[in-house]
């Protein structure tokens, strides 16, 4: 990440350049209306570069040449072990020899196609005079296979073309898994732009015209159905309907809108049609400045390098400059120039990364299994690592905390009759608050058909339904009353009557209720010393019922998404390591700059994909799950760590003084990856936290 931002912003054009490592991609801001020769500068710091326009393809290439190059060494290093065995076993020196040979025909054209992968990288680095974990792969692979059909040709020594293609097949897994990985990390800019249509309908006179949305002006007027999505900012010119703003400000009850009432792109049209006289471009919209934010965010995180990437820095170039050494050691010291090479390719065997590699996936990998059958998705591997630093953690209310739906409270203090009616009446509305009440279970007698006839809806208010000759209304208390207080009528936006005749029957209140047990995590994460804070964009009554019942001190309402993301930036800037625990579209900027971050599967797509963690199921909130079994894993993997620097510790010297041939080396080698395996099994064989 260094070399490349420091070479980019060394072009005297460039003022600003960020680089994403989890999506591999760099954000470049240059003055001048031709780009300087910026993929030329990427290549030159030893590095290949395209436009991201183009990356969909090259990355369906990559894994393709990825599975093959697998697949080709899986089949060479079964087939050239079959004869090793035979070989080692005590084989006559003609058939040794004969095996000899076929395994170097299997070996060669595997390592020219699947050790390219490997080959590729290493020639890159080392041409711009740098080196990476590719480089002493390449050249022990190659100088073991060297070797090998050397003395195949003398005849005098032992060969090695097995372990040379078998560490390229296990390599070439970790490398498919690793890719694997990165792919399936979603790309949530784009899950994002998939909220918004390619067009919207635009009215022109008296006629509906079709338009991309980059064409549409402000000032024009599109045309919103029933069930779409409102795709531009604006003010609602004709029609009356309700809005669902969940995707926007986290609330979960829908809101009434009418003429002149402002709507946000990304809000979801629920009942009428709606005329929006558009107040901002596509560039300039909600949902347009939400993306923009969030993919800042999520450059901003990229600047984390977990354990693993840290003890490259230094691993790499020792390794090279010890088996360096060692060949120019045994030069001087035997002047046997096979000895020499033999004892630098044990060195460059023996020191091979393997348990270095297997130390993290491996923790990783169990410690997912382990979360998931608690109910946790684990998006990225790297986040079990920013979890154990964790000390501030703030959460989202609405479907965090809460189920995120409207539930009926007080269906009981209305006699059942009434109660009867009023569900009968609700079941021909899809809002909400008409689907809590035909849903409330408290009641019996459900099968009892009452027989409303005439109803009709009138968006953003209720409902009107004759029945036995009598007229009744469900609705909100400032349709159906002009004075509540002559009515003794609490006048709430959480709130909804009956009346028959004009007259009140039943008053049903409702709630977003708290997830059960969610007071008893905040109440944990409080007592392990975390700072827990509340953000929502929710009304400040609403919020503050919350956190009283949950047990949280310290909340904001009212919040937008860029209000939200500029608290988390400003907890990060104080060295904070903050976990954000959100769910709704104006969550998704905050999820991606947090040092780590959860959601609910049920919440929306973008938060999904922003998230590091999944919660599956919708009642429970495991965060302290999660937590201790990061903490675990974090434990496990500095064992595994401490484990294979022991090994080389113990191994170098061995290989250095010329008793480890390559073939102990590679025995050597596995052995130290095997106790790292079974030090990693430790976490899935530990009692549930």
């Amino acid at each position: 990440m260094r070399t490349v931002e420091n070479a980019l912003t060394g072009l005297e054009s460039v003022s600003k350049s960020r680089v994403n490592l989890s999506r591999k991609w760099v954000d470049v801001e240059w003055s001048g209306d031709t780009p300087p020769g910026l993929i030329e500068t990427i290549e030159a710091s030893g590095h290949q570069a395209h436009l991201s326009r183009d990356d969909d393809n090259i990355k369906s290439e990559g894994n393709s040449k990825l599975l093959k190059a697998t697949a080709v060494a899986g089949f060479a290093s079964s087939n050239i072990m079959m004869m090793s065995v035979a070989v080692w076993s005590g084989a006559e020196a003609d058939m040794r020899l004969l095996f000899h040979w076929i395994s170097a025909v299997i070996a060669f054209p595997t390592l020219l196609y699947s050790g390219r992968v490997f080959f590729q990288s290493a020639w890159m680095a080392l041409k711009h005079r740098k080196t990476n974990m590719d480089v002493p792969i390449s050249v022990g692979v190659c100088l073991a296979f060297a070797l090998s059909l050397y003395d195949t040709v003398t005849g005098h020594h032992a060969v090695y073309f097995d372990a040379s293609v078998m560490l390229l097949f296990f390599l070439l897994i970790g490398r498919t898994l690793d890719q694997w990985v990165r792919n399936k990390a979603s790309d949530t800019a784009s899950a994002m732009a998939k909220l918004l249509p390619v067009g919207v309908n635009v009215i022109e006179g008296k006629k509906s015209v079709y338009r991309s949305l980059c064409d549409v002006a402000v000032g024009d007027t599109i045309e919103v159905l029933n069930g779409e999505r409102i795709s531009l900012d604006g003010q609602v010119e004709a029609g009356i309907s309700s809005v669902d703003t969940s995707m926007v400000n986290g609330e979960s009850i829908p809101a009434g809108v009418q003429t002149g009432n402002l709507v946000l792109s990304g809000m979801l049209n629920l009942e009428r049609r709606l005329l929006v006289r558009v107040r901002a471009t596509q560039e300039d919209s909600f949902l347009s400045k939400t993306i923009k934010s969030m993919e800042r965010a999520s450059s901003s995180r990229s600047s984390y390098l977990p354990l693993a990437d840290r003890m490259v820095l230094y691993y790499s170039p020792v390794v090279h400059l010890t088996a360096l050494l060692t060949f120019i050691g045994w030069i001087f010291y035997s002047g046997d120039f096979h000895q020499s090479i033999s004892a630098a390719i044990a060195v460059l065997i023996i020191t091979c990364p393997c348990a270095l590699a297997l130390a993290v996936p491996m923790v990783q990998v169990i410690a997912m299994r382990r979360l998931f059958k608690s109910g946790i998705l684990t998006h990225d591997g790297a986040a079990l690592e920013r979890m154990n630093e964790i000390d501030t953690v703030i959460f989202d209310k609405t479907g965090t905390l809460t189920f995120g739906v409207p539930s009926l409270v007080n269906g009981n203090d209305t006699s059942p009759d009434v109660f009867l009616i009023a569900r009968a009446i609700a079941a021909h509305s899809t809002h909400p608050f008409s689907r809590a009440i035909f849903k409330y279970e408290s009641n019996p007698d459900d099968a009892i058909e009452i027989p409303i006839v005439d109803v009709t809806e009138y968006p953003g208010k209720g409902l009107e339904a004759q029945y036995l000759g009598d007229t009744y209304h469900l609705g909100s208390t400032k349709w159906l009353f002009a004075d509540t207080s002559d009515a003794k009528i609490d006048d709430t936006s959480s709130s909804v009557i009956l009346t028959k005749n004009g007259e009140l029957q039943a008053q049903f209140d409702f709630e977003d209720l708290p997830l059960p047990g969610a007071a008893e995590q905040v109440k944990r994460l409080i007592d392990t010393g975390l700072n827990v804070q509340l953000l929502s964009g929710d009304i400040k009554s609403s919020v503050q019922k919350t956190a009283n019942l949950i047990g949280i001190t310290n909340f904001k309402a009212e919040c937008s998404p860029d209000e939200k993301l500029r608290i988390v930036e400003d907890f990060q800037e104080q060295d904070h390591r903050l976990l954000m625990i959100g769910d709704g579209l104006n969550d998704v900027p905050a999820l991606s700059v947090a040092h780590a971050s959860m959601a609910p599967a049920s919440g929306a797509d973008a938060g999904r994909s922003a998230a590091d963690f999944l919660m599956l199921d919708a009642e429970k909130l495991p965060v302290m799950e999660t937590m201790e079994i990061s903490r675990k894993a974090n434990m496990y993997i500095r064992q595994n760590f401490k484990m294979a620097i022991l090994y080389n510790f113990l191994a170098l010297p061995i290989a250095i003084l010329g008793f480890a041939t390559p073939l102990i080396a590679a025995i050597a080698m596995s052995t130290s990856s095997i106790l790292v395996v079974l030090n990693s099994a430790r976490l899935m064989w530990r009692k549930q936290p």
